[in-house]
């Protein structure tokens, strides 16, 4: 399944927005191999977030429907400014 298929998916059962903090669903979702992401699926966007280690890699593979965020500090303050 990909990434908009499952966003998809999940609006039309009505369970959104999904937080993906799983290394191994993060890489069959957006091909990204690092050591520290985030995805995020919502109704009408997918933001990838990382730290500024993988800016250009992730960058550089992801489709173009997800948004890349550079995290800056604390995750979870991050997450809930989205």
């Amino acid at each position: 399944m990909n990434i908009s298929s499952l966003q998809k998916m999940l609006k039309k059962e009505k369970k959104l927005p999904l937080i993906i903090f799983d290394l191994i669903n993060i890489r069959y979702l957006t091909g990204f191999t690092g050591t520290y992401a985030r995805l995020i699926i919502d109704e009408n966007k997918i933001y990838f977030i990382s730290d500024s280690r993988y800016a250009e890699y992730a960058q550089n593979i992801l489709s173009k429907n997800i948004f890349f965020k550079q995290q800056e500090g604390a995750g979870n303050l991050f997450i809930k400014e989205l």
